[in-house]
């Protein structure tokens, strides 16, 4: 599938918007059937911040050596590509369970919330991915990077908020709810695929 210059173009300024707690950002996004079925492409977006993400994490582990390849550890790239999918899918995921009324509008506002989150989802990917360059090029210490990680996880989880909010039609309390059930969730996937 693919997705035109536009849509993109237009889409991620709905992001920006969304980011800047700006309501008219979630007209940006196509909330149609078609809408939604192209918003998962936005994920391919996003392939340039897994490849660093794969980088500083091979850094972080040592195994960023010369004459080894990025590719050289399976287990490690299903890893990272398992939490990478995650994050993509929990919020809408976690939505549906939540909020899955059988009426028109609460399919629209489903709709529109995945849309805006699968999209959202290329800007944290990259909000992830700089402090992990920074980390594998040597311009930031871990606790530097873990600064980072933190500031723009706050961002991102505000965005988040501000989008549930906004798209479902739900309160703060609740789309906080919502929210919170999707990074204790990511966290606790992270944490069962470290031990592995």
């Amino acid at each position: 599938m693919i997705v035109a210059a536009d849509e993109v173009t237009r889409s991620l300024s709905g992001v920006w918007g969304l980011l800047q707690r700006d309501a008219a950002g979630l007209r940006q996004f196509d909330a149609s059937q078609r809408g939604l079925r192209r918003s998962f492409a936005a994920i391919f977006l996003a392939a340039p911040a897994f490849v660093i993400a794969l980088a500083a994490e091979r850094e972080r582990l040592g195994l960023l050596l010369p004459g080894t390849s990025l590719t050289d550890d399976p287990g490690l790239i299903l890893r990272l590509l398992v939490m990478f999918l995650a994050a993509w899918a929990l919020p809408p995921l976690i939505a549906l369970l939540i909020y899955r009324g059988e009426t028109a509008q609460s399919k629209k506002s489903l709709s529109t919330f995945t849309v805006a989150s699968n999209w959202s989802a290329v800007l944290a990917a990259f909000f992830v991915a700089m402090p992990a360059y920074m980390l594998a090029r040597g311009l930031a210490t871990p606790a530097l990077t873990a600064f980072y990680l933190i500031a723009f996880g706050v961002l991102i989880a505000h965005m988040r908020w501000f989008t549930a909010r906004l798209a479902l039609g739900v309160s703060g309390t609740s789309a906080a709810c919502l929210i919170g059930t999707d990074m204790g969730l990511e966290m606790a996937l992270g944490h069962l695929l470290a031990l592995t």
